[in-house]
């Protein structure tokens, strides 16, 4: 979104002019000023709304009014009647498909794909803003802060591109105020939804803000707070003097000495610029408990719990069979199938999997030449991995609408674990795990040693393609946490870490998973406390778990080889 020299009048009023603002993708923009100076009047500009009296607005690249079908929009504070009986999972839907004529068909349309994935949405994103346990209410009956989660679900709910706010704190309590401000930074910086919003109170969102826009006496300051609100800047603005105080604990005070020239009222307030991520307070119990506060916190440990688990055990064997490769292409393949998946209109799980699956199987085309594979393997992998890359591509250029997900596709995301996924990652790993316990014993055979496992009659090409099936399984799963370009993070480090510290069988696969688990955790709750992604965090641990295990490993190794040299020397002397 972008205004270049914009200037709107109303009633014949200048209300602003000469306003410059850019505002990026996954970028949150406050604007800020105090009451009547047009903060409002600029939300209905961008929509299209109110036309502008001089200089150009451009909104997703578009002229305003033209890009309304991927910008969600949540006006002024409405007044919900108590008595009102609509659901407010059904105000999410109206969000979705309110828009269309007619009535929803009977059964068996109602289970029909689209209708299957319109649901899957609408529980996505309720579960999103952490409404799920009064979704079904009335909304009459919910609190303010519960109606104001349900109508951000709503202007979530078709993946808008921009976000548009104007006051959704208002009328909150300050509790109810900082969770929803922070469920809007966590939304715009995972999701890369841009936010433009609207406030009075710049306090509880300003640890999330990117840049803000300052409207005051008829003239507007742009960019980061830190540059915005100073005293030289407001005092410009209002054109009177305004001071910037920074008090012994970080925290900013807005002073206005009077009224500026039009008479404008100076806004007066107190803002931190300190803290800009949810700070650990290194009590691990207040923290804990305060980041289970959030159901997606809860799922992502969940799920992250049954992933580090499936992959410490089948990355085992796929270290130990020279498979790593065969699993890079994996991972690159799922990424077309979510990219496949959203354009067809349904979950990107499905995706996964099938593609995964898919892709195994055609690898698995290719007999094993001995331990290390052979060059004709190595060559379809490739091929498979360049063609999933190149159809990934093309799925997102064919899609229309906006895939702002496609960070999380590839480097991963904790954001949005729904708890039907959880449960769907749950049955998958059980049964992956119930068909590797089945064939452990001749599998572990014929990766060490497959001619003479051969010779005693096990199936050695039978078990080659199941493995895949079941590492293409454990593929899918894995990148939902981490990312198709992390997976490896999960499926090859902690197992090459416990190769690294034993040889035993069952002690290498207890390690790769206590590997797997202590990663996975000690990321989401890095991920949880910083704005990067999760992806980044686990394969740093990972990496140096393993770079420490390889140095264990060669340390111990020089000191058996002196010990000998030690017993040999003392025989000399002898």
């Amino acid at each position: 979104m972008s205004l270049r020299g914009a200037a709107v009048r109303v009633g014949g009023r200048s209300l602003w002019s000469g306003v410059d603002l850019e505002v990026g993708a996954g970028e949150f923009t406050a604007v800020l000023g105090p009451n009547g100076v047009g903060k409002s009047t600029l939300i209905k500009v961008v929509l299209g709304i109110l036309p502008t009296a001089a200089g150009e607005v451009r909104v997703l690249g578009e002229a305003p009014g033209r890009a309304g079908h991927r910008i969600g929009y949540l006006p002024q504070r409405r007044n919900v009647d108590p008595s009102l009986r609509i659901r407010g999972i059904d105000v999410v839907r109206m969000g979705l498909d309110g828009d269309r004529w007619g009535v929803p068909l009977p059964l068996p349309l109602r289970f029909s794909a689209r209708r299957r994935a319109a649901r899957d949405r609408i529980a996505e994103v309720i579960d999103l803003v952490g409404a799920s346990a009064y979704a079904h209410r009335p909304l009459g009956e919910c609190s303010g802060g519960q109606q104001q989660r349900l109508l951000i679900a709503q202007a979530l709910v078709r993946r808008p591109e921009l976000l548009l706010l104007d006051e959704p704190l208002d009328s909150l309590d300050l509790s109810h105020q900082g969770g929803v401000a922070a469920l809007l930074g966590r939304i715009c910086r995972a999701e890369g939804v841009s936010v433009v919003m609207v406030a009075h109170d710049v306090n509880p969102i300003l640890p999330w803000l990117d840049r803000v826009l300052y409207l005051a006496e008829g003239a507007a300051a742009a960019g980061p707070p830190q540059q915005v609100i100073t005293t030289q800047t407001l005092s410009r603005l209002y054109g009177a003097p305004v001071e910037v105080l920074r008090a012994g604990d970080g925290r900013l005070v807005v002073v206005g000495g009077g009224h500026g020239a039009g008479g404008g009222e100076v806004m007066v307030t107190t803002m931190s610029l300190t803290d800009t991520y949810p700070v650990w307070s290194w009590n691990p119990v207040t923290d804990l408990r305060a980041m289970w506060a959030f159901p997606f916190m809860v799922n992502a440990f969940r799920a992250g719990t049954v992933v580090a688990i499936l992959a410490g055990v089948i990355g085992w064997y796929m270290v130990l069979r020279w498979q790593s490769f065969a699993d890079h292409t994996l991972a690159q393949v799922s990424f077309p199938g979510a990219a496949c998946a959203t354009l067809l209109g349904i979950t990107p799980v499905v995706g996964y999997f099938a593609f995964c699956v898919g892709a195994a199987l055609v690898i698995a085309a290719i007999p094993r030449a001995g331990q290390g594979g052979s060059g004709q393997e190595a060559a379809l992998t490739g091929t498979v991995q360049a063609f999933g890359l190149a159809c990934g591509f093309l799925f997102v250029a064919l899609y229309k609408g906006f895939l702002g997900g496609i960070n999380s596709l590839l480097f991963g995301s904790f954001l949005g674990i729904t708890t039907t996924q959880v449960a769907v990652l749950t049955a998958v790993a059980a049964a992956t795990l119930a068909m590797l316990a089945l064939i452990a014993r001749p599998l572990l055979f014929a990766s060490v040693d497959p001619d003479v496992a051969a010779v005693r009659g096990v199936p050695v090409r039978v078990l080659s393609v199941a493995f895949l099936v079941l590492l293409g399984t454990a593929t899918a799963a894995t990148s939902q946490i981490t990312g198709t370009l992390l997976v490896f993070a999960l499926l090859v480090m902690p197992a090459a870490t416990a190769q690294q510290l034993t040889a035993r069988p069952a002690a290498g696969l207890a390690v790769s998973v206590l590997v797997g688990l202590a990663v996975t955790w000690t990321g989401l709750i890095a991920a949880y406390y910083s704005p990067y992604s999760i992806g980044f965090f686990v394969t740093t641990f990972a990496l140096g778990v393993y770079a420490l295990a390889r140095l264990a490993r060669v340390l111990a190794q020089a000191l058996a080889r002196r010990a000998p040299a030690s017993v040999r020397l003392s025989g000399s002397a002898v």
